[in-house]
């Protein structure tokens, strides 16, 4: 099915959906209701925690432990107590209740020495990132804001280079430059982040390689006491 196809029926899918997401209102979880939309698939967050979704699967985005595309909402297997999703372009993440995080999907290199493309069919939790508050993915990476105002990303560490595939595991990577941050956005490969105090900070890296540790977020001028506000897509 083109990617066409998979965008129009997704954007069908969405009403069914959304209808689907408030049974169980009832529920004692935080969950509230949402919908991610990524470059061909679609993420959809009940209020029971758990998480749909359909479109485009090249790279394992859906989550269902395989590579099929489909029009048809599907739930991902192992999933519970979430509470925030987000999509980017053929990759997904997820927040628990408990404040972790669950990443699948394509993960590009990005130019960091420890890192390796590949994709995941299934979700992987982040090790030792916890405290989590909010999740945002851009075209090719995703980070998470802690309770603490640092901001971080992730990339895959194999148990041996270039010989092994499993077990994988994703490390997180503090941005630095990024503190007292509390709200985050992207905007294609742009983080942008808002500080408590009202003060807007960008990341970018030269387009590619968000993640080197040298390249350190920067204030964008003149914008001081913005405040929150919402990124136009």
């Amino acid at each position: 099915m083109s990617l066409y196809s998979l965008r129009r029926f997704g954007f069908l899918f969405v009403l069914l959906v959304l209808s689907m997401m408030h049974l169980g209102q009832e529920s004692a979880l935080s969950a509230a209701p949402m919908v991610a939309a990524g470059e061909d698939h679609t993420l959809a967050l009940k209020a029971d925690g758990r998480v749909w979704a359909w479109g485009g699967n090249e790279h394992g985005q859906l989550g269902d432990g395989g590579r099929e595309d489909t029009t048809l909402p599907v739930m991902i297997p192992g999933l519970t107590d979430i509470t925030a999703v987000a999509a980017g372009h053929g990759h997904s993440v997820a927040m628990e209740k408990n404040g972790t995080v669950w990443f699948w999907g394509y993960l590009p290199d990005a130019h960091m020495e420890k890192s390796i493309a590949m994709s995941f069919e299934s979700p992987v939790r982040v090790e030792g990132l916890d405290h989590v508050i909010a999740i945002a993915s851009g075209r090719l990476h995703s980070i998470a804001l802690k309770d603490d105002g640092t901001v971080w990303t992730w990339y895959a560490v194999p148990p041996c280079p270039f010989e092994c595939k499993y077990p994988i595991i994703l490390e997180p990577l503090q941005i630095q430059g990024l503190q007292d941050i509390v709200q985050i956005f992207f905007k294609g490969r742009r983080l942008i982040g808002i500080r408590k105090d009202g003060g807007v900070y960008e990341w970018n890296c030269n387009g590619g390689g968000e993640g080197k540790t040298d390249c350190p977020a920067k204030a964008v001028p003149g914008t001081d006491g913005v405040g929150s506000f919402n990124i136009l897509k």
